[in-house]
């Protein structure tokens, strides 16, 4: 279907249809992501998972999740900003998927902050490193934090705003990083709203021969 809709972007004779072929072409990629979603969730718990292992630049994931989470808001604003603490933070693992679990994180980011809020995204260097990303919005309720990370749920706030998911993409992150031998933290501040996200993966380590 896709196909077919960038064949007709492409055709000169359908300018009449031009205004039409934008939505049909965005809601088809959005169809994509929702099946990739499912097939993913759908992975049973403790599941071993097809990881690459080479050396991962944690900043240049961040990166990377941070263009590919700007190109899937179909044009909703979003000011993303990435800061690096520290020496490169480098890790052994799956660059594909650490940067599907990073744009997990940035998408719902986005989509739980008001659209000019500032999103930062901070890869620090330290025992374990970590990317963490950190949001302004109205935080998640004390009651919701131990199950945000659950397959298909949906707190109150997402149900009550009709915000845009499945209530699969922390589960899915949680489930790449901890194939990584990671984590994933939520915390949220009581003094001030927002959230912090932390994907925290072992430092690398030395390849045998």
């Amino acid at each position: 279907m896709l196909g077919y809709l960038e064949l007709l972007v492409d055709e000169d004779s359908s300018g009449a249809y031009q205004p039409f072929l934008e939505p049909m072409r965005r809601n088809g990629a959005r169809l994509v992501r929702m099946v990739d979603d499912l097939l993913a969730g759908a992975v049973p718990v403790g599941a071993a998972m097809d990881l690459g292992c080479e050396p991962v630049d944690l900043a240049a994931v961040a990166e990377t999740a941070a263009v590919l989470c700007v190109n899937h808001l179909n044009g909703r604003p979003a000011d993303i900003s990435i800061e690096t603490v520290g020496e490169q933070a480098t890790v052994q693992g799956d660059f594909t998927r650490l940067c599907q679990a990073t744009e997990h994180l940035l998408r719902n980011a986005v989509l739980y902050s008001p659209a000019t809020s500032p999103i930062l995204v901070r890869v620090t260097t330290s025992e374990r490193p970590c990317i963490e990303v950190v949001d302004y919005g109205r935080g998640i309720p004390a009651d919701e934090l131990p199950h945000v990370t659950q397959r298909f749920y949906r707190g109150q706030q997402a149900r009550r705003n009709a915000v845009p998911g499945m209530g699969l993409g922390l589960a899915i992150a949680r489930g790449i990083v901890e194939a990584h031998g990671g984590s994933l933290t939520l915390t949220c501040s009581p003094e001030a709203d927002g959230t912090t996200a932390c994907l925290r993966l072992p430092a690398r380590r030395p390849l045998t021969r």
